[in-house]
């Protein structure tokens, strides 16, 4: 999503909105994520998940509208996010129960950030992985090349008495 569409979605969460306090720590690698922004890819991903300004918004995926805005505060290495706001539009968001937003936000929207961190360690201990194999499968083609090769070179001892050859 585009930083123009991320802007005017922003710009749409609504005025009627129920406001609670969150104040929960994010560490710096957790926050590189949201900084980064999460995009869902398919019609699993409900949440579109970025940051404008100095608040996290976290917009359905398939009709953007605007459902949680956090406003953050940055803190040397921890980001604290401290207010959390439940757009209270009924067209796009039914509950009421400003208890009940806050522990789903707590529970599934924080689960978001956490399985997106996970899938990006694997992502990159799978790349390493791959790199392993790729290393070995070089390594081991280069070994080939090199034994064929000095078959080739030494192919005129054939017949005569060979002579060691120290390397």
């Amino acid at each position: 999503m585009i930083l123009e569409i991320q802007r005017k979605v922003a710009e749409s969460f609504s005025l009627k909105y129920a406001e609670t306090e969150l104040n929960i720590d994010l560490s710096e690698s957790e926050f590189n994520l949201l900084n980064k922004g999460i995009f869902a890819t398919n019609m699993e991903g409900k949440w579109n998940i970025f940051i404008v300004d100095s608040s996290v918004y976290f917009v359905r995926s398939w009709s953007y509208n605007c459902i949680f805005k956090v406003d953050f505060e940055k803190n040397n290495r921890k980001t604290i996010l401290r207010n959390l706001k439940i757009t209270r539009d009924q067209l796009q968001y039914k509950s009421t129960d400003i208890n009940y937003d806050k522990t789903e936000f707590k529970n599934s929207k924080m689960n978001i950030i956490e399985r997106r961190k996970s899938q990006w360690l694997t992502l990159h201990k799978n790349n390493a992985m791959f790199i392993g194999y790729l290393v070995n499968f070089v390594f081991r083609k280069l070994l080939i090349f090199k034994l064929k090769n000095s078959r080739k070179q030494f192919h005129w001892l054939r017949g005569r008495k060979a002579t060691p050859i120290h390397c």
